[in-house]
């Protein structure tokens, strides 16, 4: 239909025409005709879907508050993020006893090791914006577990609290040819980790042994249905993605992961792990190269049966090359996989106003150039040191699952990448169409520039947490006893901006929000870091990345008088939730 068409419908119609488009659309009608965008600024539905997508959130469930509750709380809530004033929520360890488990996105579990029993709690804040309820529920026997599996750590436990369910991993030595064994149990909270009963066997062990020389590393992921299950020693990578309630192996890998090598300039020898394995969605896998940096990805039937042929390492769909470094020492690794669930939960909060979107997930990889005499120190300390760099990439799921798609999906529609002037249209460039994704490696020039944002960052920053498109990261106490969190939102509409009606073409500086009272331009601490990074010795030539994105900076106190360091971070709905431990045994008032 022509737009002079549209024009003269009814504004109820026109209405109802426009709540059926995304984000992009309605900024798009908006820009076409000043008659649509007064109807866009003046109607709250659909003020309320085009900033719920400039938010990286999706509304609630139905009923509940009214759209103008839904609108002017989510408002109140990009205000905050723009002041650096995120919601706080404080966990007092008083003491170091507690320590995360490793858990969904949508929760946080613990355990207080300064009880006997060793309770485990799951705990979600109440959100001050989202009107998420406070969840916090405590179970216990976890002694009881760890005194029946003394090889336990509890860092190879994972919890997964919509879905009852605790995975836990170990390793048992056998005394023949100093050989080990990995097990994986499936057993539910409710039931103080007694199988689960909908598991289809309670119990998995590995069919191969693991050369015992060193230590186990055992990696856990639950995403729906699947549990990824890695274990990594110093000969071999064993990965499995197993279907805990039909009991069937949908993926399987046993690679070669270590290395040894002599470093030409400081005589030393260096070792690597190869590979990264983690799950991105309930149908879908990355394996990381490390030494030679890329990401492999695979697909597969999540409800594949047991006479289904098995995935394996060399079934994979795509390999996407990374930037080309200049120098072994670059180290790359995995810091997030941000593996979402393919819908929404079933039981997520009844009176939640709006959540964040997982579907925007991001995954993190981290570099770290190291210099090349910084291991040789100690014996020759009047040799030259070089400064660290730290660099984050970030890699939306949406870039991932465009090129796991096929030729077709990924060169239509909105995809992340450069915006154009109006800030609006999305796209990769037309030389990737027609190209055959599957089993094809792809350049990282194809996909990398428009595809992801790597951000530099000082070399002791620590990655922290993530949830939906928000990636939390905190840097060093400042001098002033404070600490920063920087927190990166990471999506197609982040950097977008809506221009004022009589400022149709205003570049992106012009930008504001559509609620009375808040400020025209984005608040100091509101930052965008350079899309190219030109001056790295460990890039071999400049590295341009331009996928958008937000960053917001959060200020914690800590005064030096009261002994509270900070431990940990996780991301809530709409805020930080902080662990604190005091050093001296006590607790300021």
């Amino acid at each position: 239909m022509d737009s002079s068409h549209i024009l003269k419908l009814p504004a109820d119609v026109q209405v109802r025409i426009m709540s059926y488009l995304d984000a992009p659309g309605i900024l798009a009608c908006r820009k076409a005709s000043r008659q649509l965008a007064k109807l866009v600024d003046s109607t709250v539905a659909l003020q309320y879907q085009l900033e719920l997508a400039l938010a990286g959130m999706v509304d609630g469930p139905l009923g509940g508050a009214s759209v103008r509750t839904r609108l002017d709380a989510l408002r109140a809530y990009r205000d905050a993020q723009s002041r650096g004033e995120h919601p706080l929520f404080e966990i007092a360890d008083r003491g170091d006893h507690l320590r995360f488990v490793r858990s969904a996105d949508t929760e946080i579990a613990y355990l207080d090791r300064s009880h006997v029993d060793l309770p485990l709690t799951v705990y979600r804040p109440r959100s001050e914006y989202c009107g998420i309820e406070e969840l916090k529920e405590t179970f216990g026997d976890v002694k009881t577990l760890l005194d029946n599996h003394p090889d336990l750590d509890m860092s190879n436990v994972y919890v997964d609290y919509q879905q009852d369910l605790a995975v836990y991993s170990y390793v048992t030595n056998h005394t023949a040819q100093d050989m080990s064994r990995a097990h994986c149990h499936f057993t539910s909270l409710s039931h103080g980790f007694a199988p689960h009963p909908l598991a289809a066997r309670g119990e998995l062990s590995c069919d191969h042994v693991i050369a015992l020389e060193g230590s186990v590393r055992i990696d856990l992921q639950v995403v729906e249905d699947l549990v990824l299950w890695t274990t990594t020693s110093f000969a071999i990578v064993s990965a499995i993605v197993y279907n805990w309630k039909t009991g069937v192996i949908v993926w399987l890998t046993c690679l070669g992961v270590y290395m040894k090598r002599m470093d030409e300039d400081s005589g030393l020898t260096r070792s690597n792990y190869l590979f990264n394995i983690g799950l991105l969605s309930s149908a879908t896998l990355v394996v990381v190269d490390t030494v030679e940096p890329s990401l492999c990805l695979y697909r597969f039937d999540p409800a594949a049966t047991s006479d289904s042929p098995t995935v394996s390492v060399d079934d994979y769909a795509c390999m996407l090359l990374l930037p080309e470094r200049t120098t072994p020492h670059l180290s790359c690794s995995v810091e997030r996989y941000g593996a979402c669930p393919s819908e929404l939960r079933p039981n997520i909060p009844t009176l939640a106003l709006f959540l964040p979107d997982q579907s925007l997930s991001v995954m993190v990889l981290k570099f770290i150039w190291l210099p090349q005499f910084r291991e040789s120190l100690e014996n020759t300390p009047e040799a030259p040191v070089e400064r660290e760099e730290s660099c984050r990439l970030f890699v939306p799921h949406e870039t991932l699952h465009r090129f796991l798609s096929t030729p077709e999906a990924i060169t239509s529609g909105f995809m992340a990448g450069s915006s154009d002037s109006d800030g609006v249209r999305y796209g990769f460039e037309a030389e990737l169409a027609g190209m055959d994704s599957y089993g094809r490696v792809v350049p990282w020039e194809d996909w990398g520039p428009r595809g992801t944002r790597m951000v530099r960052m000082k070399a002791r920053s620590r990655f922290l947490a993530g949830l939906g498109a928000n990636v939390a990261i905190y840097e060093e106490t400042t001098p002033e006893n404070e600490h920063r969190i920087d927190v990166y939102e990471v999506h197609p509409l982040a950097a977008t901006t809506i221009p004022p009606l009589d400022q149709p073409n205003a570049p992106p500086e012009a930008a504001f929000t559509l609620s009375e009272g808040s400020s025209a331009t984005a608040a100091a601490n509101e930052l965008h870091d350079k899309s190219c990074i030109t001056d790295s010795p460990a890039w071999n030539g400049p590295v341009r990345t331009m996928y958008p994105f937000r960053k917001t900076t959060r200020y914690v106190q800590s005064t030096a008088e009261d002994g509270a360091q900070f431990c940990d971070i996780r991301l809530a709905a709409d805020g930080l939730i902080v662990r604190r431990y005091v050093r001296d045994g006590t607790w300021p008032s």
